[in-house]
């Protein structure tokens, strides 16, 4: 019995080395953000380290581009019609995107600080519930400076509601 399992073994060592292990490759799982989106970041629900402020209305186009490894692992990018780029991520069930804004919040004495800006967001339907969709997607802004940036120890935090529709 034992001769019959080292055999076994040493056929599938074998066979694995001739065929080679299976690699995570990209697959279409139907939630891919691959197209062009309007974007819509409504500043009328801003907020300001957690206190509601107005800010402006930001009207963008994003070209996106993604690829998944898993139906919980994607990754890809984000290209702004403002000038930027940004790498985009699906995590589980939402998506990620990040980028730096240079000179973002002026600071009293002079100068600036970076702004850093996060994208949260995740597909919905008509309704606003939350669907695997990548038509019609929803979520928010967060916009942060470093703790202690223009001489503070508080950053400055700008949290805004954004939808992105497929056009």
């Amino acid at each position: 019995m034992r001769a019959v399992g080292a055999i076994v073994g040493a056929v599938t060592l074998a066979s694995a080395g001739i065929l080679g292990a299976p690699s995570a490759t990209a697959q279409t799982f139907g939630f891919e953000l691959n197209g062009t989106y309007s974007f819509l970041s409504n500043g009328e629900w801003a907020k300001t380290n957690e206190v509601f402020k107005p800010e402006a209305v930001v009207r963008d186009v994003w070209h996106m581009t993604s690829s998944c490894t898993t139906t919980i692992l994607c990754t890809g990018q984000i290209i702004s019609e403002e000038g930027w780029t940004a790498p985009l991520k699906f995590l589980a069930d939402h998506w990620v995107a990040s980028r730096d804004i240079p000179n973002w919040a002026p600071c009293p004495s002079g100068g600036a600080a970076t702004g850093h800006q996060l994208f949260f967001f995740y597909g919905v339907n008509n309704n606003g519930q939350n669907t695997r969709s990548a038509d019609l997607l929803a979520g928010h802004s967060n916009t942060h400076t470093d703790s202690g940036s223009c001489g503070k120890n508080l950053g400055l935090v700008i949290d805004i509601p954004m939808r992105l529709e497929r056009i």
